[in-house]
């Protein structure tokens, strides 16, 4: 009897923490995530040469800085990187990306803990290629425009703390890295990331 009523009380206490954390509070807030992604196979040019590219990714890793503007709306700065193994018939090696993105996102109240979102983002990305050759060129990093979608989901299990699960796509505008020789080596990157996390309110949420 004694543990029915622990396990009464610990669920009733979840049920109030959520229903007292359904909206949003407007507020900075601090996000960690992390999660599988997929980077499309593309081609790799430098001047007439060509060579298509497979990624073998090993996933992608953000922090972010934001501020809740009201329950609805969301801006934050994103930084994230992803590692992924090069592969082609006459190019190899390892790209790291770093991007720099700032996000705008729309919270769907739905009257519990549960927010759908969804938004958009655009920056910069940075290709650093350790080992990435191309007959016989390596080469350097380069910094390209990139820009991403959003949809997702969190879910308030306290007043200040939110679990999330979102898809995101990036896109950047033809990349590319310098070889040794100083050429341009272009490439694409269309990429998809499954992303798992944590968002943690700075401020108190308002009284009700």
């Amino acid at each position: 009897m004694g543990v029915s009523r622990a396990i009464a009380a610990a669920t009733g206490l979840l049920l109030a923490l959520a229903a007292g954390a359904r909206a949003e509070e407007p507020g900075p807030y601090l996000g960690l995530g992390a999660g599988p992604s997929w980077l499309a196979s593309a081609p790799l040019r430098r001047g007439s040469a060509s060579s298509n590219i497979t990624f073998d990714s090993d996933g992608t890793a953000i922090g972010s800085v934001g501020l809740a503007l009201d329950r609805s709306w969301r801006a934050e700065v994103e930084i994230g990187s992803r590692r992924d193994n090069a592969q082609g018939l006459t190019a190899a090696g390892d790209l790291t990306h770093w991007n720099r993105v700032s996000n705008l996102t729309f919270n769907v109240e739905t009257g519990s803990g549960w927010t759908p979102y969804f938004g958009a983002g655009i920056g910069t990305l940075r290709y650093h290629a350790s080992g990435l050759r191309m007959s016989a060129n390596g080469a350097g990093d380069d910094d390209t425009l990139a820009y991403q979608g959003i949809v997702g989901v969190s879910y308030a299990f306290t007043p200040t703390s939110r679990f999330f699960f979102d898809y995101r796509y990036v896109r950047s505008d033809d990349p590319g890295a310098r070889d040794p020789a100083g050429n341009t080596v272009r490439t694409e990157q269309r990429s998809s990331t499954v992303l798992f996390g944590f968002r943690f309110t700075l401020s108190q949420p308002e009284s009700r």
